[in-house]
């Protein structure tokens, strides 16, 4: 996964037939699987595990990573076999070597692995091409060039119409891997049927026993998270006060590992242009590691204080809020009112009540600063409910509790407490 998210998880084994059966290409970006034992919502950014038949599973994917085929699920990149420029074959008897010369085309050409350095790819690490380059190598792999797709693929079909034998790899014109540990049978079909194969890594339908979903239980983490807020109130006051620098540790959870991934073949009748049905629309997936996030706020205290302004940042993974806030404070000590403005930073985190609500517990904790000098700090956290509406918006009623300096750079202050509204969209 891309983001580390530090909290707590939960773990789910989801049925094959209850992936199989939600459909493909959903718009909104998260999407409700039900199991045995609840409702388990899948999204983009949720780390799934094929968990395959006689143990045999697949590494762990984001849920926008995934394909859904007639055959199987994909869990990476679907490409036609037709779209082969050049092939590597190993476990290849000398006798093989000198008939798979025989029906060479013209213009095709065999070379030793060993002797090619140049797979080199855009689309692979630099670590990665050289590994690659280093396992046809040590493998001691023939490389087959041939003019054209076509001609490449009749070629190899030619040699394995006798006997399909060895293990293939197929590169496309890019010098990028297509497919890799094929055997002869397969590309025995993808030379002599009239429709296109498609090959893709994941696992069929009839291997997969069915799909572990490990995802953030934002509730847990809300919860976990709230005993520390005093700890970081006296950190920053102590910043406040001091001028110095407090460094933390954050406590990631151990990222999800183990198995690997196969590829399998699927067919493909012409014109072929599909390449797999994602579970997610691009939207979707977009949307679920990052959204914009935008909205207005004003909340008032118990000691006569008001305050409203408005927020923009990123919502990441669904959670996360991380935004900007720009706000008019009114505050009332000894009879007068003082106004300024005022700039600061907040980070949430949202949890939905339940797997399908459309309420949500919020948490939130920021610090700024009053404009202009001299700049006085403030610090508050809230607490409270959220309601989405359609994809997009929501509106929150929040308890907020709210720090700010009587004189700047010393620490001293007073704190208050009060009710607030949200208005927002996240996109």
């Amino acid at each position: 996964m891309g983001f580390a998210q530090a909290g707590c998880y939960t773990s789910a084994i989801v049925p094959a037939q209850s992936v199989a059966g939600i459909g493909t290409g959903l718009a909104s970006n998260g999407s409700v699987v039900t199991i045995d034992h609840g409702p388990t919502t899948l999204r983009p950014s949720t780390a799934v595990r094929i968990r395959g038949r006689q143990g045999k599973d697949s590494a762990w994917h984001d849920g926008g990573d995934l394909s859904i085929l007639p055959e199987g699920v994909a869990t990476g990149r679907v490409q036609r076999l037709d779209e082969a420029r050049e092939a590597f074959v190993s476990d290849l008897a000398p006798a093989d070597i000198q008939r798979l010369r025989a029906v060479a085309p013209a213009g095709g050409g065999i070379a030793v692995g060993g002797g090619r350095q140049t797979i080199a790819t855009t689309m692979m690490s630099e670590d990665d091409a050289t590994h690659y380059v280093s396992r046809l190598r040590d493998a001691r792999w023939l490389r087959l060039t041939a003019p054209s797709s076509a001609s490449l693929l009749a070629w190899v079909g030619a040699f394995l119409a006798e006997t399909p034998i060895g293990s293939w790899e197929l590169l496309d014109g890019r010098h990028a891997p297509l497919a890799s540990a094929l055997s002869g049978d397969v590309l025995v079909r993808a030379a002599v049927d009239r429709r296109s194969v498609l090959v893709a890594d994941g696992m069929r339908w009839s291997d997969i026993d069915g799909f572990e979903i490990r995802a953030l239980d934002p509730l847990p983490t809300l919860l976990a998270a709230i005993p520390i807020v005093p700890i970081v109130v006296l950190a920053a006051l102590a910043v406040s006060s001091t001028g110095g620098e407090v460094h933390g540790t954050a406590s990631d959870s151990e990222a999800p590992h183990g198995g690997s991934d196969t590829a399998f073949t699927a067919a493909c009748d012409e014109p072929c242009t599909t390449r797999g049905s994602p579970l997610f629309t691009a939207r979707a997936r977009r949307r679920g590691y990052v959204r914009g996030l935008a909205g207005l706020e004003a909340a008032g205290d118990v000691n006569g204080g008001v305050r409203a302004g408005a927020i923009a940042g990123v919502r990441l993974y669904d959670n996360y809020d991380l935004v900007l806030t720009m706000r008019d404070q009114s505050s009332k000590a000894n009879e007068m009112r003082t106004d300024r403005a005022a700039i600061g930073l907040m980070m949430g985190l949202q949890a939905p009540l339940s797997e399908a609500s459309r309420w949500a517990l919020a948490f939130g904790i920021g610090a700024g600063a009053t404009l202009p000098a001299p700049h006085l700090f403030l610090m508050d956290f809230s607490l409270g409910l959220r309601r989405a509406f359609g994809e997009d918006w929501f509106v929150g009623v929040p308890v907020v509790a709210s720090f700010q300096e009587a004189v700047a750079h010393t620490g001293v202050g007073s704190w208050s407490i009060g009710l607030g509204a949200q208005i927002g969209v996240a996109w």
